[in-house]
């Protein structure tokens, strides 16, 4: 699986959500991007931001965008979780990218830890994908 196509808006989370047709608790908007509460609740802090063009996360990270939605991104990181926060972006199935719409995540309001962790991460995984994030060589393609 392959999240570089724009064709794939038809079925884009975000996309719905920028459209209004998914509710969804928005922190900070202007023309071209969008910031709102990711409806998981790993850490206290989880936005996603988001261009309102459908784009993939390397068209987002290549784009003219990228630097309104990075400085954005620090701003609101600042104001709302001033002991600290993470940026993240996931590239593709082995970083276990889930949406096709390029976008950051905004993580903070605890103490986040080396790494991030995030126990229901698997149980999400699994109800995207149907099965263990570590038995995903169909979604890789086969090199047979």
């Amino acid at each position: 699986m392959r999240f570089d196509s724009k064709d794939q808006k038809q079925d884009c989370v975000f996309c719905d959500v920028i459209d209004q047709k998914i509710p969804r608790q928005v922190r900070y908007e202007e023309e071209n991007l969008i910031v709102f509460k990711n409806t998981l609740d790993w850490v206290p802090l989880m936005y996603i931001v988001a261009p309102k063009m459908h784009m993939s996360q390397t068209e987002f990270w290549c784009s003219p965008i990228f630097l309104q939605a990075s400085r954005t991104a620090v701003r609101l990181g600042e104001e709302d979780a001033p002991n600290g926060f993470r940026l993240v972006s996931n590239f593709g199935i082995d970083a276990m990218q889930s949406q096709p719409h390029g976008h950051l995540h905004l993580l903070g309001g605890n103490h986040l830890g080396l790494y991030v962790d995030f126990p229901s991460k698997n149980e999400f995984w699994m109800n995207v994908y149907g099965q263990n994030p570590f038995e995903i060589e169909q979604f890789r393609g086969s090199n047979d």
